[in-house]
């Protein structure tokens, strides 16, 4: 892998990314089909950012140079978007796959679509990539704190709370007995 990495930086630079920062494709790359292949590091982990413009879309997608176990305890954030307009952007939440598999379903966007984020013929992009929870879910990347959870908390039962079943006492088959 440090080979690997080495040569990404002294043969072609231009195609080592990082994460977490801003990224800029050409306009001129959205007009013919091609596929574009980016190494982003995170610490001793390598991925692969696919960038493919086929048919009029364009697809992107990252992938672990490694194994499929260690492939689904990575998540990752695509941003495109276009300076001009701050406020619109697109948003996609996507799970690494390995480089062994076929590229997972990634971002997808309409051609006509990329190019409305177009701005001074470059379409700008971010990407974010984090490991997974030891649960296994998988929480926003960026502006946890700040933004508040869409979540419904279950209010308290009236009357106490109940013990769960596995705690409960077994029914007693004893006849009802009126006490006078």
């Amino acid at each position: 892998m440090n080979m690997l990495t080495h040569h990404f930086e002294q043969c072609h630079p231009e195609f080592c990314a990082a994460v977490d920062a801003e990224h800029a494709l050409p306009g001129s790359a959205l007009r013919r089909d091609q596929t574009l292949v980016f190494l982003l590091t995170v610490g001793v982990c390598h991925f692969v950012l696919r960038i493919e413009v086929a048919g009029g879309s364009l697809h992107m997608a990252v992938q672990l140079l490694g194994t499929h176990f260690n492939a689904e305890k990575w998540v990752y954030e695509l941003h495109v978007y276009n300076k001009a307009e701050p406020r619109r952007k697109y948003h996609y939440n996507g799970l690494c796959s390995a480089i062994t598999a076929p590229c997972a379903p990634g971002a997808e966007l309409a051609g006509a679509y990329a190019a409305s984020f177009l701005n001074r013929d470059e379409l700008f992009y971010k990407v974010y990539l984090k490991k997974r929870d030891a649960d296994g879910d998988q929480e926003p990347l960026l502006n946890a704190a700040r933004e508040p959870s869409m979540e419904r908390t279950r209010e308290p039962s009236v009357g106490g709370a109940r013990r769960p079943r596995s705690r409960q006492r077994p029914y007693k088959n004893k006849p009802f007995e009126k006490s006078y």
